[in-house]
């Protein structure tokens, strides 16, 4: 995803069209993910939360991550004829375990 940065607490991800749809590592994405919420892989992660001592919370996901959201959460952005969904880390429902981001 090269041109975007994503700052602070935010992440981008990518959607997932095909809920029924597997996983490099064989994980099946949820059928109720196409419903209220939405699925996507995590394609950008920002530095984290500026906490009042000057250091950084770590995000909780990682790029190569299937995240679960709400389906009207985030902003859609579009970037070299892809859209992305920019999300706050706090919209971010559930990370979808074995899905093969980088702190696996």
């Amino acid at each position: 995803m090269m041109g975007i940065k994503v700052l602070d607490y935010r992440i981008a991800v990518e959607e997932i069209k095909d809920t029924d749809a597997k996983t490099p590592s064989g994980i099946i994405v949820p059928e109720f993910a196409k419903y209220s919420q939405k699925a996507g892989r995590v394609v950008a992660v920002g530095s984290g939360k500026l906490l009042s001592n000057g250091k950084r919370e770590p995000m909780d996901v990682r790029v190569g991550d299937i995240v679960i959201y709400d389906k009207y959460s985030g902003v859609e952005v579009e970037h070299d004829g892809t859209t992305y969904t920019i999300l706050g880390g706090a919209e971010v429902l559930a990370v979808i375990k074995g899905t093969g981001g980088e702190h696996e």
